[in-house]
């Protein structure tokens, strides 16, 4: 038989209805409560920035391009120089790669990214005292309509003063933590992206070292004895030569053009801070060197391998360093290892696959406190210096193997930022019945209660506390800590036509 439709009662019907009005209504109230929510949230957790600018460039990117060198593919950022709504110069423009230093054309066909988007801690400061070292959001203090990010450097009631390129409070270094030091290691070689014109920055000490396998990546050593064989760095400037390295942002297009003031060579600021970082594997006993040099200091840092009978030892020109340290386990044989070295801010830094190796201080933990070495204190720190006419012996890296063959897989070259000295055109403004300095060198900046100190990151192109008539900003104009970058653009790279679609869900990351 066929089924019959049950026909609705009266009273069926009208519960019927009643439920479907009672769900639109609760659907209703969702979006409402939804929105109010996110209005609370905004207003009293967290809001969203867009960063107008370069000053925090390469992390943190104002409008910009993104671009691959065509020489060895690694790909970086160029800021926009040009006023709001201004389309890009038509190619007029040249770009340098900040690694390989080639040049490429950049005409009105490439598509602008506008800066990335962050999100803000909005009242963070209300229950945690700030740290130095933070990036956070401030009303400008001379136009408090203008929202400007920067690093938060000096704290109230200390006396500020960039030296050298380092940051000093109170007469003292200002050593930066783990998570700003990792955030602030700027790349400067890596043979994962090959100088495809101009060949191989790493090269045997001695031309005629037939130990090393060195014109093609995995390099390859092959020991003759027990004596230490090494390969060497070697370093050019804007012009091809041989230099040491220097406080060059590839994000500040530096290649002249009409209208532009460009920063010539030896202008720019030899960098002592420097990280290697070395991906090896060893087949047997023997010993590895990671070797740091800048102006009148070297470092080198010798650690055995598995069978070998010698223990970790640091040098300082040479010279063995007597240091309180636990028993340092050798490198394994046949397993690859991420070997790490570092010279900044007048610390040693020594890791093996990331983690601390070094009990300096002999306090039974690995934690930061083991980069510091203070009885080393090298005079050229405090004597900073520009390019000498012979600047390819100012800084200095090289790698050295003995005792057992080795497969390098990867090579990297860091160096810290570098704090510019510039200082503002305008001469300070009393606040409070005081005149602050600028916080550059012999000129100190002396915090009040309740004033901070800031800098940007692209300290070269950043309007900051250096630069402004006044160079404190108020607690009162504090907006928030930034913490997390939320829609960097997705861009070219992933075959997105337009940069400003889609965000690159591979640089989502927190704000360090």
């Amino acid at each position: 038989m066929p089924n019959k439709k049950k026909e609705l009662t009266d009273e069926e019907r009208r519960k019927r209805e009643q439920a479907n009005r009672d769900s639109f209504l609760e659907t209703i109230e969702a979006f409402v409560v939804a929105f109010v929510l996110a209005f609370v949230f905004r207003a009293y957790v967290v809001e969203a920035f867009v960063i107008p600018t370069g000053s925090m460039a390469p992390r943190l990117n104002g409008e910009h391009l993104e671009l691959e060198c065509r020489n060895c593919g690694y790909w970086y950022n160029v800021g926009l120089d040009r006023q709001q709504g201004a389309p890009p110069a038509p190619g007029a423009v040249q770009t340098i790669c900040p690694l390989c230093f080639s040049r490429k054309a950049r005409g009105d066909t490439f598509e602008p990214f506008s800066g990335d988007r962050i999100l803000v801690l909005k009242y963070f400061y209300d229950f945690f005292p700030p740290q130095r070292w933070d990036v956070f959001v401030f009303k400008y203090p001379h136009d408090p309509k203008q929202n400007y990010i920067k690093r938060l450097i000096g704290l109230p009631g200390e006396a500020v003063e960039v030296r050298g390129g380092d940051v000093y409070i109170n007469g003292t270094i200002a050593r930066k933590p783990d998570r700003a030091q990792d955030a602030l290691w700027m790349p400067v070689a890596d043979t994962d992206y090959w100088d495809r014109k101009d060949g191989p920055r790493w090269r045997p000490q001695s031309g005629d070292d037939g130990r090393w396998q060195w014109s093609s990546m995995p390099l390859k050593f092959t020991p003759e004895g027990d004596r230490m064989s090494y390969i060497a760095y070697h370093h050019v400037d804007l012009r091809g030569l041989e230099a040491s390295i220097s406080d060059f942002y590839a994000y500040d297009d530096p290649v002249e053009k009409p209208g532009r003031q460009v920063v010539r060579q030896d202008d720019r600021n030899t960098v002592a801070d420097l990280r290697l970082l070395v991906d090896v594997e060893l087949s047997g006993p023997g010993l590895v060197e990671l070797a740091i040099g800048a102006y009148d200091d070297d470092f080198q840092f010798l650690l055995p391998v598995e069978g070998a009978r010698r223990r970790l030892e640091i040098r300082h020109n040479g010279k063995a360093i007597d240091l309180p340290q636990a028993p340092v386990d050798p490198l394994p044989r046949g397993k690859k290892v991420l070997l790490e070295a570092a010279n900044v801010d007048h610390k040693l830094m020594l890791k093996v696959n990331g983690e601390r190796i070094m009990d300096l201080n002999a306090d039974g933990r690995l934690d930061e406190s083991d980069r510091s070495l203070d009885d080393i204190s090298p005079r050229s720190y405090s004597d900073p210096k520009r390019f000498s006419g012979q600047p390819y012996e100012e800084t200095r890296l090289k790698l050295g193997i003995s005792g057992t063959e080795a497969t390098i897989h990867r090579l990297r070259v860091s160096r810290d930022i570098y704090y510019t000295n510039d200082k503002r055109e305008t001469p300070g403004k009393p606040l409070a019945g005081r005149t602050f300095g600028t916080g550059t060198e012999k000129d100190q900046c002396i915090l009040g209660q309740d004033q901070f100190f800031a800098l940007g990151d692209n300290s070269p192109n950043s309007a900051d506390s250096r630069r402004w008539d006044n160079p404190v900003v108020p607690r009162e104009n504090i907006a928030g800590k930034a913490f997390f970058v939320y829609w960097p653009a997705a861009g070219l790279r992933y075959g997105v036509p337009v940069a400003r679609v889609l965000p690159d869900v591979t640089k989502f990351r927190l704000i360090r």
